[in-house]
């Protein structure tokens, strides 16, 4: 999957109409999905539509935040809520619950490099939120720059059927690149939100490979979203009541 460098951060194309399918969870996998799926599948006949800001995310501009009273979520699809309509996903309902504004961050097929360079960014650019709510990818992903464009940049990962790429994942692994990145980034993100005096709650699903400390306990994905890859409803249901008890305790 291809983003565009804004100028201060990294983020899907421009969109500011509905679009019912995109990258990832496209009109094919869609219609191959309806095939499969029992009669009374939730998805059949339910609506999913996608809009992105003018920076790419999927999210409200930054002209209508309420930048006196709002919480900020980064992390990977499950976060950006791929194959998922807007209120079913685990950042609105919080929202809702906590009666805050609410901007999201996340970027699918995205890794630690991106959330990292985001969320950064955010906390140079605008007034600091109330809370921060982060989704840990999975640590075997990696941005990389467009060869031919120069300003676009593609994530990569485990998913690809490419030599290269697989053989830069295993090296990595063997020589415990990635254990260590994802740790230094980790704490480069909590020096940051503890400099600012900024409350934060990781958020780790199940396939997370090196247990970094002070997540909230795994999430178990349990269904899954329109694609029938990532969170679904049910999942996003369950995340969500698990942040609440852990916000009241």
């Amino acid at each position: 999957m291809n983003f565009i460098f804004y100028d201060s951060f990294i983020g899907n194309e421009f969109c500011n109409t509905d679009l019912k399918f995109i990258n990832g969870d496209d009109e094919q996998l869609y219609n191959k999905n309806l095939e499969k799926q029992p009669i009374d599948w939730v998805y059949r006949n339910r609506e999913v539509v996608y809009s992105h800001n003018d920076l790419g995310h999927r999210s409200k501009h930054t002209s209508s935040l309420n930048f006196d009273d709002y919480i900020l979520f980064t992390g990977c699809s499950h976060t950006y809520g791929l194959g998922l309509e807007l209120d079913a996903t685990y950042a609105y309902k919080l929202a809702q619950y906590l009666k805050k504004d609410y901007y999201n961050l996340s970027l699918p097929s995205t890794g630690i490099d991106v959330l990292t360079y985001n969320l950064l960014s955010w906390l140079t650019k605008f007034p600091k939120p109330k809370h921060i709510f982060i989704q840990w990818p999975e640590e075997l992903r990696f941005l990389t720059q467009d060869k031919a464009t120069k300003h676009l940049y593609a994530s990569k990962g485990i998913w690809l059927d490419d030599n290269d790429n697989s053989r830069f994942i295993v090296l990595g692994d063997t020589v415990s690149y990635w254990q260590t990145r994802a740790h230094l980034y980790y704490k480069l993100i909590k020096q940051q939100l503890d400099n600012l005096n900024i409350k934060s709650t990781f958020i780790s699903f199940a396939y997370n490979k090196f247990n970094i400390p002070e997540y909230i306990n795994q999430v178990d994905q349990v269904d899954q979203a329109r694609d029938l890859i990532h969170a679904g409803i049910k999942t996003n249901d369950d995340l969500y009541n698990k942040i609440i008890k852990t916000l009241d305790n």
